[in-house]
């Protein structure tokens, strides 16, 4: 890790924002994707219970466990399908084309529009490494990403170090 900052000037593009999209959704998948198929077999199998079991099919209770056994597999579809590209053009329309970067021993700087955002890498889950972006994962839902178009030799050797998993 650097013991200076390591501050370099980013270029964002659509077409990197969707490989961003998709390398997290791909990380989530792999993490998560297993335990969301499995509860939406449970759920299915529940119902299918429920109703041989003699439950009403009109009744408020069948009729909620009828949406989460169906709504389950359809945001499973959703997510893989749909969902990098929605996400990779709300982060178009969000970031400029371009910005600042400064990587630092205890966090990492992003600015934006005149604004600071410093984050500490305690709040950075992983890094993923692709082969157009490093990606910044802060929780199931969220990531940002440095394209590695430009990535000073110091900067990109910082964030490998983080890295957890290189991504195609």
């Amino acid at each position: 890790m650097p013991t200076t900052a390591i501050t370099f000037d980013v270029v964002y593009s659509p077409e990197i924002a969707k490989q961003a999209a998709e390398s997290f959704r791909n990380y989530r998948w792999k993490r998560y994707g297993p335990l969301m198929v499995v509860a939406s077999i449970v759920n299915a199998i529940g119902l299918a219970v429920a109703l041989w079991l003699g439950a009403q099919p009109g009744a408020a209770s069948t009729l909620f466990a009828t949406f989460i056994a169906v709504f389950g597999p359809l945001s499973l579809l959703y997510e893989h399908f749909v969902w990098p590209s929605r996400y990779a053009s709300r982060l178009v329309r969000v970031l400029p084309p371009s910005g600042r970067v400064s990587v630092e021993p205890d966090s990492i700087s992003f600015a934006w529009r005149g604004r600071d955002a410093e984050i500490p890498w305690s709040r950075i889950k992983t890094v993923l490494e692709t082969q157009s972006a490093f990606v910044l994962v802060f929780s199931p839902f969220t990531f940002v990403f440095i394209p590695r178009a430009g990535l000073p030799t110091d900067a990109y050797g910082a964030l490998h170090a983080r890295s957890r998993s290189k991504v195609a």
